[in-house]
């Protein structure tokens, strides 16, 4: 009677161990996929460009190229495949003339035929002024900036340009709560007196992860620039 048994006991069980050593190595295969999703927009152009690239693998520095047989989508429209090197295949978008819309969505089909989208969204900086229209370094900058909130993970760019194209940069980063802002006397040391054009670039870094993907996505708001008397 044992002997009876034991032979089914002994198939149930590699059975078993044959279906577990399958399953393991199904879960050695299974590569990581890393997506980078970025969108800069300029108001003057009125242009918003979107570029996404796809590396799958154990990880990022052995990670080799990934396309889809659909392709990927940004807000609806297909966007284009480019070859950028050996190592980089990177899907790109061009519109002109359009308004800065959102949430900014990529969309695409994987490998199973399951529908995968991420949408990010930044609310867009509006106009500026500086107090009294001048600047006077020794008593540093106040700047008033329409939709001035930063969330955590945005930050705001002040590009300034004098008439030698000798150019200067002040960084903000968030959280910032209100429409003005005020930069010291200390942080002001490197802007050329004169007559200086400047530009706002607000910016968004989002971080995602989880067990299967990696997505990093990145906004860049390019503003119509001004100008401004800087006195010393």
């Amino acid at each position: 009677m044992k002997t009876k048994l034991y032979f089914p006991f002994c198939l149930l069980l590699f059975a078993s161990l044959f279906i577990q050593s399958c399953q393991s190595e199904s879960k050695a295969k299974e590569q990581h996929l890393f997506i980078e999703y970025f969108v800069r927009y300029l108001e003057t152009e009125r242009e918003l460009k979107a570029n996404a690239t796809f590396l799958k693998g154990d990880t990022l520095q052995t990670a080799k190229p990934k396309t889809f047989l659909g392709g990927i989508q940004f807000q609806g429209n297909d966007m284009v495949l480019k070859n950028v090197s050996n190592d980089v295949a990177r899907y790109t978008l061009i519109q002109n003339g359009v308004n800065f819309y959102q949430p900014l969505t990529f969309n695409y089909l994987d490998d199973d035929g399951a529908a995968q989208d991420f949408s990010i969204a930044m609310g867009k900086p509006g106009p500026f002024q500086f107090y009294k229209n001048r600047i006077v370094k020794k008593e540093g900058i106040q700047m008033l900036i329409e939709n001035g909130d930063l969330t955590e993970d945005e930050s705001l760019v002040v590009f300034f340009t004098d008439k030698d194209y000798k150019a200067a940069i002040l960084n903000l980063r968030g959280p910032h709560q209100g429409n003005e802002y005020y930069f010291t006397p200390n942080q002001v040391t490197g802007l050329t007196p004169g007559l200086n054009e400047v530009y706002l670039v607000k910016k968004k870094h989002l971080v995602q992860k989880s067990e299967k993907q990696t997505v990093v996505a990145d906004i860049e708001f390019y503003t119509n620039p001004g100008k401004v008397e800087i006195l010393e």
